[in-house]
């Protein structure tokens, strides 16, 4: 039942449960977007003062995932799975992170870094020596991207391997023709300039190149291992499986900001413009490659969620080879609009469904939120958490690039709302989707594009994330609502 109070529609937290749909695998998004998304991480990370190695150059590097040392960690999924309204956390340990705590690191910050991150993506060989007393880290790599240091910034690591590359086998690096018939190299599409990007696009359907990728990751897990404890896994990055959107050319121009456009590479295997297809098989076949060289170590890919058709047979092989899949951005992505059209809220969901029915685990990472205010950084936070709880299967991590450090942790990555008492629920009529746990229930509304906000009867007294007592709550569009049940033990403010 509800009643119109102005703008305001009450509705009965009961009768929403009841009545919203499931995310029903026959709804299921099909996947299409225009603009690509940029790299988790950079190839400037850590200072370029650090050791670094030769890359490998020999195929049959013994796999470092054989060595003996026990792999543990805070976090046992072999045994009885976790509620899945707890927050895993994970963070990056990028340039920035490193400067601030790892470079003066104190007891304090240690103790915090290995009781608050379950897992963490960190880079070699910086990170090496830290893993004498981290063990959860996976290893950062680019799956196709090969550093172009002779025009940006690149460390010393990534300026040696890009220049055995480009010395003894430049023909792993795509090509295509440009507008006067020349051949130029192809890129990713992040950073670009009109004399070219940072990231060349490497040549995924060359055999050599894959082995060359494979010794190299094999030989800093190794190198790792003989510093330290050693990485738990690799995170494989740009794991993309649309062609036109994942490898660009530079059309000339005077602009400052370079224009690409779909890159159109020859496929040096037949001589003509590589096929969509042909490129998602060298995709899947790789990442297989990947998974049987490292068959003890965590594989974690951050593909693009609206790349994929959560039905394609390459995208089913990608997740079947990792043991990790992140969404990077959660639902704090740009675009995001209501339902299950091609951006829709209800179908990024149902793609972490898909995820979870192949038997494996989820991340969602979001980047700093463009709020106005402390305030509304907070609400937004909420929003993407709210996300990734109704996803959650109680394995899967979180990471946020704010407010997640030891020197800015917000205290609702804190929260523990006990094992799920079912499926969420969708009402798309309201655009509102729900779970219940049995310490509290999380609400989000969708960005649905009517102005009015949907007030709604919880029935029972609340903790809000801000620690207000709340018997209501009133949902915008784009907002959500993370609630803690009161118990007997809580001290609480009321709410304004």
């Amino acid at each position: 039942m509800s009643a119109v109070r102005g703008t305001e529609r009450s509705v009965c937290l009961a009768v929403l449960l009841l009545l919203a749909a499931q995310a029903a695998a026959n709804n299921d998004p099909t996947v299409a977007r225009n603009d690509p998304k940029p790299s988790l991480t950079g190839p400037t990370a850590y200072a370029t003062a650090h050791e670094t190695r030769l890359p490998p150059a020999r195929p049959g590097h013994p796999q470092a995932a054989s060595r003996s040392k026990t792999r543990k960690g805070p976090t046992d999924f072999t045994a009885v799975k976790p509620p899945e309204g707890r927050v895993h956390m994970f963070s990056v340990f990028d340039t920035a992170f490193a400067l601030a705590y790892l470079q003066e690191l104190t007891p304090a910050t240690q103790d915090f870094i290995v009781d608050r991150y379950e897992r963490g993506v960190a880079y070699a060989p910086y990170f090496d020596t830290y893993t004498t007393w981290y063990a959860n880290a996976w290893e950062y790599e680019d799956l196709y991207a090969i550093y172009n240091c002779g025009a940006f910034a690149c460390s010393d690591y990534f300026a040696e391997r890009t220049a055995y590359i480009l010395e003894q086998h430049p023909e792993w690096i795509l090509r295509g023709e440009d507008e006067q018939g020349q051949s130029t190299p192809r890129y990713l599409p992040s950073g670009c300039q009109p004399a070219g990007c940072p990231q060349y696009a490497a040549d995924v359907g060359n055999p050599e190149f894959r082995q060359f990728w494979i010794d190299a990751v094999a030989e800093n897990l190794e190198a790792a291992e003989d510093a330290g404890f050693g990485y738990r896994g690799i995170f494989v990055d740009d794991v993309n499986l649309d062609l036109n959107r994942s490898v660009v050319r530079v059309l000339p121009g005077p602009s400052k900001n370079a224009v690409t456009a779909p890159g159109d590479p020859i496929d040096p295997r037949t001589g003509a413009v590589m096929t969509a297809q042909a490129w998602q098989d060298y995709l899947a076949d790789f990442l297989e490659e990947i998974r049987a060289a490292f068959p003890h170590r965590e594989i974690v890919i951050n593909p693009v969620w609206y790349f994929s058709d959560p039905t394609d047979e390459a995208w089913l092989r990608a997740v079947d080879a990792a043991d990790i899949v992140n969404f990077e951005r959660g639902l704090l992505g740009d675009g995001f609009t209501p339902g299950y059209g091609t951006f829709g809220v209800a179908s990024f969901l149902a793609m972490n469904d898909v995820v979870h029915a192949r038997n494996r685990r989820l991340t969602h990472y979001i980047h700093a939120p463009e709020a106005a205010s402390a305030d509304e950084e907070e609400r937004m936070l909420e929003y993407a958490l709210a996300g990734w709880l109704l996803a959650s299967d109680g394995r899967d991590f979180f990471g946020s690039q704010v407010r997640s450090t030891p020197g800015d942790w917000w205290t609702g990555f804190d929260i523990d709302l006990g094992r799920a008492l079912g499926d969420r629920t969708y009402d798309e009529d309201s655009g509102i989707h729900a779970r219940e746990f049995q310490r509290g229930i999380v609400l989000l509304r969708e960005p649905v594009a009517a102005g009015d906000s949907v007030m709604i009867d919880l029935g029972e007294p609340y903790l809000d994330a801000q620690g207000a007592i709340v018997w209501s709550v009133a949902l915008a569009p784009r907002t959500a609502a993370v609630l803690r049940r009161v118990i007997a033990s809580d001290s609480f403010k009321l709410a304004p």
